[in-house]
């Protein structure tokens, strides 16, 4: 990232990790970072990000984003929603899980076209998996 971003980006990106530290659904572990991610800008403003990368589960290979997070003053805007459909638009098929409380990133998955499909317990919380096939 450090190579693919200019300096003010690259000022504005670190700016956002620190925001996203805070997120409670992180369930207070920092975000690592030199972590693969996907920066969303939008004009010359980042606005959010993602990690992606593969699972495997049941012995199958799933693609999957984690963390993914939009800055608070760019919330509503359907950034994450749109980049996610780009990046899972050739990479199926993919899962999440999700915490059950975490309404909001259950919506973007939704919206993505990821639907419910199993219970699991994680980090000592009720969630989800969610597929997209």
């Amino acid at each position: 990232i450090d190579s693919q971003l200019g300096f003010a980006n690259l000022t504005e990106y670190e700016r956002l990790m620190d925001e996203a530290d805070m997120e409670r659904f992180f369930y207070g572990e920092p975000l690592k970072r030199k972590a693969e991610r996907t920066v969303i800008i939008v004009g010359e403003t980042v606005v959010g990000f993602f990690e992606h990368g593969r699972v495997e589960f049941y012995g199958k290979q799933y693609y999957r984003t984690n963390r993914p997070y939009t800055a608070l003053a760019h919330r509503g805007h359907g950034y994450m929603t749109n980049a996610l459909k780009l990046w899972y638009e050739n990479r199926r098929p993919a899962m999440s899980w999700i915490d059950d409380e975490n309404l909001s990133s259950i919506r973007l998955f939704q919206n993505v076209g990821f639907r419910k499909v199993e219970a699991f317990f994680h980090k000592n919380k009720d969630g989800h998996f969610y597929k997209l096939d």
